[in-house]
């Protein structure tokens, strides 16, 4: 059964919840424009493979997430045998078929550094070769995320597909655990916190949101640029 360790595979010991409370999301008030139906682009037309250049500009920074800090430098690899073991956690790297390209990202909370968020995005070459992966990757492998206790997690509408769990992280603090599909991209998003701590449910989903929202802004043909606002 994975834990959150497995999950992000990179980085310390996950420390724990931080002060989150008053956080929102800047780009809430325009994401029902954004967020079009099955990754289709701006201007109708079936979303495009995301490139390298595209990942490094979809990870969040600390414009994206001011008060956040980051936890080493992002990842992005081009080349599959250098990112499927972390893209694709299954027997056989089986999902990561057709992928094009990897991005890794993780911050720490701000001052009081007790709450790690792990990202993850996958390019693939074409909308239904996402689909089968976003399948394959859930049902092989995130779904069982959190333990056998965790729950099903609401996290909103982002992207085209989206599933949650809320559980128990490696660290023995809460975890949640959120995959979702954006068009040609599929994203992972981990958050977790300290052992005895609480995880709240409205960080969690504007988290998963700030990067959905940059997918689709990126295939959109348009600069990411959303973010939290503190």
């Amino acid at each position: 059964m994975p834990t959150y360790h497995e999950v992000i595979s990179t980085g310390p010991p996950i420390l724990g919840p931080g002060r989150h409370a008053g956080i929102r999301l800047a780009w809430a008030a325009g994401s029902v424009l954004l967020l079009t139906a099955c990754g289709v682009s701006a201007d109708g037309n079936e979303a495009r493979a995301l490139t390298g250049d595209d990942i490094r500009a979809v990870l969040p920074d600390r414009e994206a997430l001011p008060g956040w800090q980051e936890f080493g430098e992002p990842l992005v690899l081009e080349d599959r045998a250098q990112y499927k073991h972390r893209a694709c956690p299954t027997e056989g790297f089986r999902g990561c078929e057709g992928s094009r390209s990897f991005g890794l990202a993780q911050f720490r909370s701000g001052d009081d550094r007790k709450t790690l968020v792990g990202y993850r995005i996958t390019a693939y070459r074409d909308e239904q070769t996402a689909a089968t992966a976003y399948d394959v990757l859930w049902k092989g492998h995130y779904r069982r995320a959190g333990g056998p206790d965790a729950r099903k997690l609401d996290v909103g509408k982002p992207g085209d597909e989206r599933n949650a769990r809320l559980g128990t992280a490696g660290s023995g603090g809460p975890g949640a655990l959120v995959q979702v599909r954006v068009g040609t991209a599929l994203v992972v998003v981990d958050v977790s916190g300290i052992r005895g701590g609480d995880l709240g449910a409205s960080l969690v989903k504007d988290l998963t949101g700030v990067i959905s929202e940059r997918a689709q802004q990126a295939l959109n043909g348009e600069d990411p640029a959303g973010r939290l606002d503190e």
